[in-house]
């Protein structure tokens, strides 16, 4: 199953320049068959949403509109959609962010601003919960790169055309530690689909079945034409 790990829709990220519905078609047209949205999640994304006139229920139920969205059209085109997002903190590592895989509707409404953690103290959320963290894009330049013992996995690359990703970097920490790797569109226009995510071995029915492949490497990392990565560990 060909799955897109990062990817951002309109209604959510006000960086993102496509709306979900547009976005899906998209990865559907590129042969893609699991798109996760990993919209931002972060005190300046959400005020938008949570400004003190709503209640914080109100506001997910906004901030989820994204993905809600791109569901709705992936079970109308035959493409699973996941829910995830893409995390950072007050008083964290540089402005550093992190793709989290796990969390439910529920877990969002329940768990609120998250921001107000930090890298130590979500892991250990996290691994309470049964959630995937990965550091997104450790090396551009206001990143910094997290110890992996905060970790599960760390994007090694990162095809978002518009930044220095130095994703020579990210190779090396992964080959240099026992994170999981992960290679994702970092989706925000058009011109993004370019071929990069995993290829996992077998079919994904829920979030929990993506965690689970990643965790047992079964899956290949699949990146640009133009690219090639080493390859440790995975199937």
């Amino acid at each position: 199953m060909f799955c897109e790990l990062h990817f951002h829709t309109q209604e959510t990220s006000r960086c993102a320049k496509v709306p979900a519905v547009a976005g899906i078609r998209a990865f559907k047209e590129h042969g893609y068959e699991c798109v996760v949205v990993t919209d931002h999640l972060n005190r300046s994304y959400y005020k938008e949403f949570y400004d003190g006139t709503l209640s914080y229920k109100d506001a997910t139920d906004k901030w989820l509109m994204g993905y809600r969205t791109a569901k709705a059209e992936g079970d109308k085109l035959g493409v699973k959609v996941f829910l995830g997002c893409e995390l950072d903190f007050d008083n964290g590592i540089a402005k550093n962010e992190y793709l989290v895989y796990g969390m439910t509707e529920e877990m969002f409404y329940e768990h609120n601003e998250l921001w107000t953690l930090d890298e130590k103290s979500f892991k250990e959320f996290a691994d309470s919960h049964g959630l995937f963290v990965a550091q997104a894009h450790p090396f551009r330049p206001w990143c910094k790169p997290c110890p992996a013992e905060y970790l599960h996995g760390v994007e090694v690359f990162n095809s978002h055309p518009r930044h220095d990703q130095r994703n020579h970097l990210a190779m090396e920490m992964w080959l240099t530690s026992d994170l999981i790797p992960l290679c994702g569109s970092d989706y925000h226009e058009a011109d993004a689909v370019r071929g990069c995510g995993v290829d996992l071995v077998g079919d994904a029915e829920s979030i929990q079945d993506i965690i689970a492949m990643l965790r047992k490497k079964e899956f290949r990392l699949v990146l640009p034409g133009e690219y090639t990565c080493p390859t440790r560990d995975t199937k």
